[in-house]
Parts: C-alpha cells; sequence; structure tokens
C-alpha cells in the first residue's frame, strides 16, 4: 500500500511523526477549555495557580511538537492583523490600574493563540478537524450520559434559586447550560458542513460498496447533528440556538452559491447575525417586561448602558485589558453603576467588553483580526474548497453574532474564543498556508511543472 499525502507529514522528529503530539495537544486543549469554566478562579490577587501552570506546560510541549526550540520565529508566524490584536492588548497593561492581574491575562490569551496555531499547522487542516470532531462527539456522548446517569446534577434544579428560569435546562457535564449549548451548536456546525471522505476508488472498488460508505457516514453524521440538536433545544441557550441557525444559513450560502454572489450574501448573514441578536435581545426585553430577572436574558440589556458611558468616557485606552470586570473593588463598574450589575463578571457582550477594555482602536484591530481578514480571505480564495470555506463561513457568523450577548472575543481560555482561534487556524491553512498534508501535494506539483507539457 502507498501512502497518501495526507499520511505523510511535513517533518519528522526522532522517526516519530509530528502529528502525534500535534493531536494530543489538540485533545488536551480541548479537555483544559471543558474544564476552564470550572478551573477558573479569576477573583484577585493571584488566580488559579494550577490552570496557568497547565497551559504553560502545553504551550511548552506544543513548541516542541511544532519545532520551535530550533526555529523560533514559528512563533511569529501568525496573521499580521492578529499579531496587532495582541501586540495593542499587552500594551494596554501600561495604563491598567491593576497592571499584574492585566499581565496575567494578557500573557494567558497569547499562550492560547500559539498553542492553537501551531497544533493546528502541525497537523494540517483533515486532521486537525478530524480531532475535534471526535472530541464534540465524545462531550456529547459524556453530556447525554450524565443527563441519563445522574439528572440531579445534569440538569438544572429548584436548588439554584440565583435564577429560577434555568430549572429544568440541561447542562450535561459542564457547570452551565449555556457552555454546553455552544458545544452543541458547534457540533452541529462541523458534522454539517464536514462531509465523508469517499475512499478512492480503485478497480476492485464497485460503485456500490462507495454508495453504502457514503450512505453510513452521512447517517452518522446525521444522527450526531439529530443528537446535538435536541441537546442544544434541551439547555434553552437561545443565543446558540438562533446563531446556529445562522451559522447554518451563512455555510450554505458559501456551499451553493457562485463566488461572485458570496461576496454579498455572506457579510450580509454575519450582519444580520448581529442584527438578530440586537433585534432578540431587545423584544425579549419588552414581551417579558416587568417578570424580567437579573439574569434573565434581558439583564444583558440593563448591563449595557454602564458599558456604553464607560466607553465614552475611555475611548480610546479603556481600562487595560482584563482591567474591567472581577478584579475586585478596583473595577470601574463601582464608579458607573451601584446595582447588581456591579456584581457580575461580564458584560455579556464581547464588543462592549473588549472596547472597555482595550479602547475602540483595540476593539476595532480584534474585529478586524477575528472575523473582517478571515473573511476576506475564504471570499476571496481561489483555492479552499466549498465544503471546507462552508465550515469556516458558519463558524464564523455564529461567532460573530455570538459576541452580541456573550463575551467570548480575545478573552482567554473562554470556549468561542478558543473556537474562534481554530477557525482562524484553520482559515490560515485551507487559504493556502503551508500544512503537513500539502506539503507532499506541492511537491508532487513541483515535479509536474518541471516535465514538459503537451497540453
Amino acid at each position: 500500500m502507498t501512502a497518501t499525502a495526507n499520511d505523510i507529514p511535513a517533518r519528522k522528529s526522532g522517526g516519530r511523526p509530528l502529528f502525534v503530539p500535534a493531536v494530543a495537544t489538540l485533545i488536551a486543549l480541548f479537555v483544559l477549555v471543558v474544564l476552564g469554566p470550572a478551573m477558573t478562579n479569576d477573583g484577585p490577587p493571584s488566580g488559579n495557580i494550577l490552570r496557568q501552570a497547565i497551559f504553560t506546560a502545553l504551550l511548552l510541549g506544543t513548541m516542541w511538537a511544532a519545532g520551535v526550540f530550533k526555529k523560533p520565529s514559528k512563533l511569529l508566524s501568525l496573521p499580521i492583523v492578529l499579531m496587532a490584536a495582541v501586540a495593542w492588548c499587552w500594551i494596554s497593561v501600561a495604563w491598567s490600574d491593576v497592571p499584574m492581574i492585566s499581565l496575567r491575562r494578557v500573557l494567558l490569551t497569547t499562550i492560547i493563540v500559539w498553542i492553537v496555531f501551531l497544533a493546528v499547522e502541525d497537523c494540517g487542516y483533515d486532521r486537525a478537524v478530524k480531532t475535534i470532531m471526535t472530541c464534540l462527539v465524545a462531550l456529547l456522548l459524556l453530556n447525554y450520559t450524565a443527563v441519563i446517569v445522574s439528572p440531579g446534577t445534569a440538569i438544572h434544579q429548584l436548588a439554584e434559586a440565583e435564577d429560577k428560569g434555568l430549572i429544568g435546562d440541561w447542562r450535561g457535564v459542564l457547570p452551565q447550560k449555556n457552555f454546553t449549548g455552544e458545544f452543541c451548536a458547534f457540533t452541529i456546525l462541523f458534522f454539517t458542513f464536514a462531509p465523508p471522505k469517499l475512499p478512492r476508488k480503485t478497480q476492485s472498488d464497485s460503485k456500490i460498496k462507495i454508495t453504502r460508505e457514503l450512505i453510513v457516514g452521512v447517517a452518522i453524521r446525521t444522527i450526531v447533528v439529530l443528537a446535538a440538536a435536541f441537546f442544544l433545544f434541551k439547555t434553552e441557550s437561545k443565543t446558540s440556538m438562533g446563531m446556529t441557525a445562522m451559522g447554518l444559513l451563512g455555510g450554505a450560502m458559501f456551499l451553493l452559491l457562485s463566488p461572485r454572489a458570496r461576496m454579498i450574501a455572506v457579510p450580509f448573514a454575519a450582519l444580520a447575525g448581529m442584527g438578530v441578536m440586537l433585534f432578540w435581545a431587545d423584544s425579549w426585553v419588552e414581551s417579558v417586561g416587568p417578570f424580567a430577572k437579573p439574569t434573565a436574558f434581558t439583564g444583558r440589556v440593563q448591563i449595557w448602558p454602564h458599558l456604553v458611558s464607560y466607553i465614552q468616557d475611555h475611548p480610546l485606552t479603556g481600562s487595560g485589558y482584563g482591567a474591567f470586570w472581577n478584579i475586585g473593588d478596583e473595577s470601574p463598574i463601582f464608579t458607573y453603576s451601584k446595582t447588581w450589575v456591579a456584581t457580575i463578571a461580564s458584560g455579556h457582550n464581547g464588543y462592549l467588553d473588549l472596547a472597555a477594555q482595550v479602547g475602540i482602536p483595540g476593539l476595532i484591530l480584534a474585529v478586524a483580526a477575528a472575523f473582517v481578514m478571515p473573511l476576506y480571505k475564504l471570499l476571496t480564495s481561489q483555492s479552499v474548497s466549498r465544503w471546507r470555506g462552508a465550515l469556516l463561513i458558519g463558524m464564523i457568523i455564529f461567532c460573530v453574532g455570538h459576541n452580541m450577548t456573550e463575551s467570548g472575543l480575545f478573552d482567554r481560555d473562554v470556549i468561542v474564543w478558543v473556537f474562534i482561534l481554530i477557525t482562524l487556524a484553520l482559515t490560515e491553512v485551507a487559504t493556502g498556508k503551508r500544512s503537513p498534508s500539502s506539503s507532499k501535494s506541492r511537491s508532487r506539483s513541483r515535479r509536474k511543472r518541471a516535465l514538459p507539457s503537451f497540453d
């Protein structure tokens, strides 16, 4: 048997394919992100030392796997706009009132960025996607098992009196139903737009056999999508439900429309996703009215005016990265609110939260790096396939709208931010950046060009 291009990594170390530690890195990162909400303890003064140590160790392992110790310049092989946005976050530490907290938080964000990009580049597109899909379906199985075996803990109960609206919502093995909703949404998008790979047809293969394999693959993916959709419905995570629909729409547009039509339709879908979440938030307030609870969906709308006021007073600098929420008595929110808003840990809007921390210039850089540039690359690429583009576009649109009512933009190891980074790294690979899976095919193409052409 001969190995295909996707089977041979670009580099080897000590006779062992580098994709082994790279895949392990992605699995470890996924596990850490799942455990993140339980591990997080960002209250001053020191945070969770174990969490920081684990991520540091994971970074060192990833650097070894990617050959960074032999070629340190790999740490700078990120998209230029992303590096500029991260650099601005580091600069903002200079004017933070709590510089040590800001430094620790921006360092963790930078570590996550490096881990994701180094691991995805070493894995290549197909292997990275397959690894993430395996992790997602494993988590889905764990969530269903938890609901069946221990419904008292896997389903929000009456004892959680801080928000009676959560009663009956499924959360599985995660501490909060919104986290579970996000993972269910990503499962739906990945299994919808990453179709089964057709086996290579040889002389011994029959058309019926290939068709059966394809049907089985599609059936499995359909079951996973339906199972994830049902669990998402049971979480009652409104943001994830709404943005999953928008992500599916955006991905379908990329899949079905011509390249010229995509240029208009896909950006429109991204903007529409933001509009949908704004309208949903506003209409929810009017519908619920006096029955609203501080921690219910309408609570987000009560938070945003305080953030807007702070941004208007500090439009260029903000408070410094990570120096607005959850830093103790020095938090700026205490100057702008004396209500329950001052007791929460985020503004439930990724754009307002980031602008309050790094100012409007930092927000512009962040949005350009996370959404605008990858959208541009995908929509103008001549090499990205329809299925790959559909998955990445669907993920971007989901995250664009999701940040309208949840905070997950440039926010350390928050679930949505990690998947934004995974999407960015996959976009770099899919639109032509060198990867292990493409090295041999490129060498073959160079050999073909060296031969005389008779076309």
